[in-house]
Parts: structure tokens; C-alpha cells; sequence
């Protein structure tokens, strides 16, 4: 009888060591063909710029080195700049920008990613405040923070990223926001230039349970899908 349950526990161990290779083939084989589309494309001066919230630098709340940054620097490698911070509101950005600026880089060839607002939301919802007015205000601060980026760097290429629904049932009473939200982002899209902004639509990616973890962070599921997500929009203008 030990024999059978040492075989059988031998059998879980080889079936979940097949499991686990054959994910991370598969990995590296996706990121490997992403980084070689890229750098066919990229010139060496472009850098790629994320400014933002932890939908950007979700480093917090998965494995190491399957964070949205560290897939990307997978890809850009030395090209990549992450601003992005865990808990950043709208505001907060303006400090990221500071940071860079202080860099003295060129902004020809400079790709900038940015997400903001969602925490906004949900700082507003958790002292009783989101209603059409708040999310009106969000909105204007958000039309300036991209009015001041686009002025900072006025050769780059903007790419504002939208913000997702959470599945988790409590979160359920802000979904018309977030959509209101959206709304807002992507007519501020239609607004400027299309050379110069673009939406990268997550919302519509972030559609299965396995891709949140921590109930509202990218999972590293969900991340892979945000990097996917930048990288096609990148590619399109490189």
C-alpha cells in the first residue's frame, strides 16, 4: 500500500512538473516572438514610458518577474522607464512626469502609457462620494494631466489605457461609473490627434475571473493581456 501511494504521489509530481514546463515553454516562446516583432520595428533611440497606477506596475500582487513591467522589460529592455505606482490617483502622475523629465531625455521616438483614474474611483466610492458629478471631475483633471503630458513631451505618442470591471460582486454598484469613465476617456481620444493618442481598450480584455488577483489587481493572466495590449498599440506607430 506505500508503494501504491508513493507511486501515486510520484505521479502528481511528474504530471505538475509537465504542467508547469509546458506553461513556461510557452511563455518564452510568446514573449520571445513578441520581443523579436518589436525589435524589428523599434528603433534603438524609441523608449517606452509608463506612467500611472498598479494596472501598470502590478509587481505587488504577482510572482516575481510576471508583473505587466517585467514582461515588458523583457521586450524593451533598457528602452523601458516605469513610473507607475501602486495606489497613484490622477494627480499623482504629475509628480511620475517630474521624475522623468528630470532624466533631460529627448521625447522623439517616446512611447507613453498611461493609466489613472481607476483608483480615483475607488477612493471616492469608499468615503460615499462617486456620483456622475465626481466622475465629471475626474474627467477634467484627466483632460489636463493629458494636455500637460502632450505638451511635455511633444514629440511622443500618448496612449491612454481605459479602466476594467471588476468581477468581484462588490464592486458591482461602480460599473455604470467605470463606464461613464470610459466614456470620457475615449471621447478624449477622439479629441486629439489620432498621430499623437491613442486608447488601448483593457476593459474589454479583462473578461474571466483568473484575470484579477487581490479581487482588482491584474493577475499575472490579466497583466500578459495588458502587455499584449501595449505592445500591439506600439507597434502600430513604430
Amino acid at each position: 500500500m506505500m508503494t501504491a501511494v508513493k507511486l501515486s504521489l510520484y505521479t502528481i509530481l511528474v504530471i505538475t512538473l509537465l504542467v508547469y514546463l509546458k506553461y513556461y515553454y510557452h511563455y518564452q516562446v510568446t514573449m520571445f516572438g513578441l520581443f523579436k516583432e518589436s525589435m524589428s520595428k523599434m528603433d534603438k533611440s524609441s523608449k517606452v514610458i509608463l506612467f500611472g497606477d498598479s494596472v501598470l506596475n502590478n509587481s505587488r500582487y504577482v510572482p516575481l518577474g510576471e508583473s505587466v513591467g517585467a514582461s515588458l522589460r523583457d521586450i524593451y529592455g533598457r528602452d523601458l522607464r516605469i513610473y507607475a505606482q501602486d495606489g497613484a490617483s490622477i494627480n499623482n502622475v504629475y509628480s511620475q512626469v517630474e521624475q522623468y523629465e528630470l532624466r533631460g531625455e529627448s521625447s522623439d521616438e517616446m512611447h507613453i502609457i498611461i493609466s489613472a483614474g481607476g483608483n480615483n474611483l475607488l477612493n471616492a466610492m469608499n468615503v460615499h462620494a462617486l456620483n456622475d458629478k465626481t466622475v465629471n471631475q475626474f474627467a477634467s483633471q484627466y483632460g489636463r494631466l493629458v494636455s500637460h503630458v502632450c505638451a511635455t513631451f511633444s514629440e511622443a505618442h500618448i496612449y491612454l489605457l481605459n479602466v476594467y470591471h471588476p468581477m468581484d460582486e462588490r464592486y458591482q454598484k461602480i460599473s455604470k461609473y467605470i463606464d461613464g469613465w470610459n466614456e470620457s476617456v475615449a471621447k478624449l481620444v477622439d479629441e486629439n490627434d489620432s498621430d499623437r493618442v491613442s486608447l488601448v481598450d483593457i476593459d474589454s480584455l479583462f473578461t474571466e475571473e483568473e484575470d484579477f488577483t487581490d479581487d482588482i489587481e491584474p493577475s499575472s493572466k490579466g497583466g500578459n493581456k495588458i502587455r499584449r495590449a501595449i505592445v500591439d498599440g506600439v507597434n502600430e506607430f513604430l
